[in-house]
């Protein structure tokens, strides 16, 4: 009996060793098959370390050509190749970008001369690169340098910081190597300083709006007095006391005499306070500082919009955020698509609900299909922008156990392509409504088969991953019970470049 029992354990391993073998398949199409035809309900989970240089072999040795595992360090896929583990396999092929980073400094022959060099990068991987020290050619004396870091996994940015004392005027030279990539770039070394015999950052205001965690946009014009005709460098200051804006300015060349250079500023700042910045430029320098508040949860009735915006794109409404003017109007869909909400008999208490008021009743709009007062709503605005606010209430939420009623926003920017947003400043009593708080669409739900007592409310500020020229609100409610605006009380206006 027990020789019967080895020879057909003997006949199934052999079956396996010389044979292919299925897992969910009676027909095995290599060596082996773990498909169940197209209906898989489940997927292959590889082998997980967080390191691949911990793999062995069991047998010994090196490790196998073609073994595959997950790499939870670097969140990708790699195998092991004849000179050792791959790249993450899902990556696109490593470029070097030095046309498009920010280069700033000024270059002078024989002084000590200082800026910096933005080098882009796509298709890294999260691995590691050395430190970098590249010398100048051509004109010599300049070293460009960065410490020892990591790669982001898909695009990023290096800085160098550059320093020394030019040894001649002309074109300093540099090259850079990464990961069998190259490019160049050069910086200007003139003759002569730029000088200046005074700045002023005292005869203008700083324009703009800077309100707290947000992406905030301005400018500020600088006065010189003596300029030597001399070219400068890219400009760029990053703010202090409050951080976060960078006020920068494009390579230029001074005037001879007098003349002015426009910073432009930029940035999320981390804080409410002021912001500070300290220009040096041709042996002079002075500061200035920008007003940081935090963003505004009471938007009054004059910077509420919906109906009240123009549907005729050739007479279109002109509206002042900050100290900029901006022409919008709108492109409405629905059977009542200029009847403000308030004028169907929805007002009163339905415009103050959850701690969020809707002050503009010119404005308002109910928003729904059954009714068909307005089924979708879009801005198009003249300049990009950015933080544009919307103002909601629900006076029933969830009207069936499978639905609720909801509301949609996507942002555009100026090439049509819908950006990425982020819900910021949420106030309101939404308990009873489900939020997609980022990504393409920012969603308010309400729960299904849910009452929302009239107090269902929702109020928050739309910020783009980039300024946008067109917002479209939308809906797949079942009946009209959500009342809008669109606000301005936080936005901000770009320079349509």
């Amino acid at each position: 009996m027990n020789k019967k029992i080895c020879l057909l354990l003997l006949m199934f391993f052999q079956s396996i060793i010389f044979s292919q073998v299925g897992i969910g398949t009676t027909r095995p199409r290599g060596a082996l098959d773990i498909n169940k035809g197209e209906t898989n309900t489940m997927g292959l989970v590889l082998p997980t370390n967080a390191d691949a240089e911990n793999i062995i072999n069991p047998m010994g040795g090196s490790v196998a050509v073609g073994t595959i595992i997950y790499d939870s360090g670097l969140n990708c896929v790699r195998v092991y190749k004849p000179a050792g583990w791959s790249k993450c396999l899902s990556e696109s092929e490593f470029t070097l970008d030095c046309a498009s980073g920010t280069l700033t400094g000024t270059y002078s022959l024989g002084k000590p001369s200082s800026g910096r060099k933005v080098i882009r990068y796509t298709g890294g991987n999260g691995g590691s690169y050395k430190t970098i020290e590249i010398s100048s050619t051509g004109v010599t004396g300049l070293t460009a340098k960065a410490p020892a870091g990591k790669f982001s996994n898909g695009s990023g940015s290096i800085t160098l910081n550059i320093s020394g004392t030019p040894k001649g005027k002309g074109e300093a030279n540099f090259r850079v190597n990464l990961e069998k990539k190259s490019c160049t770039f050069s910086v200007a070394v003139s003759e002569i300083n730029p000088t200046v015999a005074s700045l002023n950052c005292n005869d203008t205001p700083t324009k703009g709006r800077y309100i707290s965690y947000l992406p905030s946009t301005g400018n500020k014009l600088i006065h010189y007095t003596g300029g030597n005709g001399q070219p400068y460098g890219a400009i760029e200051i990053a703010s202090t006391g409050v951080n976060g804006l960078t006020a920068s300015a494009p390579a230029g060349k001074l005037s001879n005499g007098n003349g002015s250079i426009t910073l432009n500023i930029n940035g999320s700042p981390s804080s409410e306070g002021e912001a500070r910045f300290l220009i040096n430029l041709g042996g002079s320098s002075c500061s200035f500082s920008a007003s940081v508040s935090a963003p505004s949860d009471k938007c009054t009735k004059e910077t509420e919009w919906g109906v009240n915006i123009s549907k005729d794109k050739n007479n279109p409404t002109k509206l002042i955020i900050g100290e900029e003017t901006v022409e919008v109007y709108r492109i409405t869909e629905g059977k009542k698509p200029d009847t403000p909400a308030s004028r169907a008999g929805y007002g009163g208490k339905h415009a103050t609900k959850g701690g969020v008021e809707l002050l503009n009743p010119e404005a308002y709009f109910r928003l729904g299909p059954t009714a068909k007062h307005v089924t979708s709503m879009t801005l198009v605005f003249s300049k990009p922008v950015n933080n544009i606010g919307l103002k909601s209430n629900w006076y029933r939420c969830g009207k069936t156990a499978k639905t609720g009623d909801s509301s949609a926003l996507t942002a555009y920017n100026k090439d049509g392509n819908p950006i990425l947003m982020e819900m910021n400043n949420i106030t309101g009593d939404y308990s009873y409504l489900s939020l997609v708080k980022s990504g393409r669409q920012l969603i308010a739900a309400g729960r299904p088969n849910m009452s929302c007592g009239n107090n269902g409310a929702i109020s928050y500020i739309a910020t783009g991953s980039e300024p946008y020229t067109r917002l479209t609100l939308t809906t797949t409610t079942n009946v009209d019970d959500i009342l809008a605006s669109f606000t301005t009380c936080n936005a901000s206006v770009y320079p349509d470049k």
